[in-house]
């Protein structure tokens, strides 16, 4: 029986976190959502990505990229010796005054349905991404991310990790565009900005009722063109997305919280917690104390 805290809650700054981490293991060994985007850049050749469907082994010098409704945990092998790995947490916040319309520095974290999103750069490229990680480590570690702050110091490290991620993002969305063999099209280009800015907004507002046309008001562009082009890019319909999403957020408060199936029913969009129960047990095939009850072994 694992030991459940009332609520978990991630360590994580507002915006960017970068670690070197070395351990006999990782931190958090039950299926869970992170409020941040994640990479993982392994050193060592140890570790495994659990996910409700699927288990993937993370080669040596390959990154694991984690969305905000990816449910997951990483472990190491039995008796395989430490975890090396970097890890790196932040708020696509942190990166909206660097954005262009041009380019969606997030575009390779948009694959909902994907397992896993797994890219292993080319040997050669890996002395340079080590250099970078470890100066982003240094760099966050004398930052206070004050972006209003009057410090000079202060702002000028924050503006120069905005620039770190944004290289590190910027190779790893051309690994992206390659490995899933995905059109660096104008469209893409033009578009997946708007995509990525509409799944956040469902995520951070998935306990308020969201339709299409509300989201299509707030950003501006017909009703059909976004059903569309987020389908597109999703590769599902955005109200099976606003769906998946309030299932997950379910899923990961029953495994790791405390809170009542009424609370959680409110926590994901449902005042009813009937309508809830009906909701999960149709799109997962068992109860919300069913899913709790096998997670606690």
């Amino acid at each position: 029986m694992k030991d459940r805290s009332v609520e978990f809650k991630e360590n994580f700054p507002d915006y960017l976190c970068v670690k070197h981490k070395i351990a006999e293991h990782t931190e958090k060994q039950t299926f869970h959502l992170h409020s941040q985007l994640e990479i993982i850049f392994t050193i060592s050749d140890n570790l495994v990505c659990f996910y409700e469907n699927a288990v993937i082994r993370i080669p040596k010098y390959s990154f694991l990229l984690l969305n905000t409704m990816c449910l997951h945990y990483v472990d190491s092998l039995p008796n395989s010796g430490v975890c090396d790995r970097y890890v790196i947490t932040f708020s696509s916040e942190f990166l909206k005054d660097i954005q262009s319309s041009g380019v969606n520095l997030l575009g390779c974290f948009l694959e909902p349905e994907a397992s896993h999103i797994l890219l292993t750069p080319p040997s050669e490229s890996v002395p340079w991404i080590l250099h970078l990680l470890d100066a982003m480590e240094t760099e966050t570690m004398h930052s206070s991310f004050h972006a209003l702050s009057d410090n000079i110091d202060e702002r000028f490290s924050t503006l120069t990790l905005k620039y770190q991620l944004a290289s590190l993002l910027t190779e790893l969305n051309r690994l992206y565009l390659s490995h899933f063999q995905v059109a660096s099209s104008l469209k893409h280009q033009r578009y997946s900005s708007l995509v990525s800015d509409v799944c956040s907004y469902i995520e951070q507002n998935v306990e308020n009722e969201i339709s299409i046309e509300d989201l299509a008001r707030r950003f501006a562009v017909s009703k059909t063109f976004l059903y569309n082009i987020t389908r597109e890019f999703l590769n599902l319909p955005l109200s099976d997305y606003i769906s998946m999403v309030r299932i997950n957020k379910a899923k990961s408060y029953l495994a790791n919280t405390d809170y009542s199936i009424e609370i959680i029913s409110q926590k994901v969009g449902y005042s009813s917690i009937s309508s809830f129960s009906r909701f999960f047990k149709n799109n997962v095939g068992m109860s919300p104390l069913k899913y709790r009850k096998i997670t606690e072994t």
